[in-house]
């Protein structure tokens, strides 16, 4: 049984596993009301006293920021200069959003990462991760069992199976664990979600609102499985999706942050005893 980075062949376990994992999911789904026609709909994060372009300028510095000092610094060996100048693009793109919105008044704590709600993030993290793990894990046997049919691994994963340099290992599983799930979260769901919900919503009016919000996660979820590996877009489509969910109907980045980085954890540990 495996996530994302798995071999095609089935795996008996995950026949027997599977179907018992998903219907605990689909349990605890209807349980939780996520198939409610609006139950996407949750808190408004829309800024009335500032103008949405703030979330545009803030998504392309941050991209921008990111981008131009990966492109300065890029190497191909595994040593930790490659994974330090990785969190420092991450690390400048993060406070290039933040700056952005702080120089046009946009009150970020609308963006839901506010300190008193990181509890609660985590509450709904570890309840939502045994909706998630397994809807992923599903489509990630299918897509690897009937299309790919043969193996593909992770890079960083790869990265790691080759070192055995502790600080190097340590430096990338913070960026695994920590750095990644931060900056990706605040700049998709946080950012990029945030301005199409709220684009779409002030286009289309409240009472369309279920139907701009979906709209929002599906076009950010295509953006974002769109930067990882192509062999991944599906398995990993279908987490952005499950995020962003999430992250409409709480309002809580926090919550979308625990999610990603419980996963990336999970698959680490999955790879690892495989």
């Amino acid at each position: 049984m495996h996530i994302i980075c798995a071999t095609a062949p089935v795996d008996p376990l995950a026949l027997l596993a599977l179907p018992l994992l998903m219907a605990v999911a689909a349990v605890l789904a209807i349980a939780l009301g996520v198939f409610r026609p609006r139950a996407i709909v949750g808190p408004a994060r829309r800024d009335s006293e500032t103008a949405p372009e703030s979330l545009a300028i803030a998504l392309c510095i941050g991209a921008g920021a990111y981008l131009s000092y990966a492109s300065l610094t890029v190497k191909q060996t595994l040593d930790i200069g490659s994974v330090a100048n990785d969190l420092v693009g991450r690390a400048l793109g993060v406070a290039a959003i933040c700056a952005v919105l702080a120089f046009t008044g946009y009150r970020a704590r609308l963006l839901g990462i506010a300190g008193r709600k990181v509890p609660r993030g985590l509450i709904v993290a570890i309840v939502s991760m045994f909706i998630v793990l397994p809807v992923v894990m599903g489509v990630s046997q299918l897509w690897a069992t009937f299309y790919l049919k043969k193996q593909y691994t992770s890079g960083l994963l790869i990265e790691l199976a080759q070192t055995h340099n502790p600080e190097y290992v340590a430096l990338r599983l913070f960026s695994i664990l920590c750095a990644a799930p931060i900056s990706e979260e605040l700049f998709f769901r946080g950012v990029m979600q945030t301005m199409l919900s709220g684009g779409l919503t002030s286009r289309f009016g409240e009472k369309h609102a279920a139907m701009t919000r979906w709209a929002a996660v599906i076009l950010t979820s295509i953006v974002f499985a769109l930067v990882h590996d192509r062999w991944s877009w599906p398995p990993i489509f279908v987490l952005a999706l499950c995020l962003g969910y999430v992250y409409e109907r709480t309002g809580n980045l926090w919550a979308c942050i625990f999610i990603h980085a419980m996963f990336n954890g999970a698959e680490v540990l999955f790879f690892f005893v495989q």
